[in-house]
């Protein structure tokens, strides 16, 4: 009963997490790969200093009869 409980059950459950542990990995890497080859740009704030993409207020504009 032992080696059924060993072999059927703490087995399988170790080898799947060594499988599934290791395809994070692989994932992992290719995540990291990608980032040094393609390196994020500092974000720019969207031309606020030229004034531009600032807040404008709105005066509605009603329509002639």
């Amino acid at each position: 009963m032992l080696y059924k409980l060993v072999f059927d059950l703490i087995i399988p459950i170790v080898r799947t997490t060594r499988r599934i542990r290791r395809q994070f990995d692989e994932a992992r890497h290719q995540m990291e790969d990608q980032q040094k080859q393609y390196p994020q740009q500092p974000s720019k704030p969207e031309n606020v200093a030229d004034g531009i993409g600032e807040y404008i207020d709105f005066e509605e504009v009603k329509p002639k009869r």
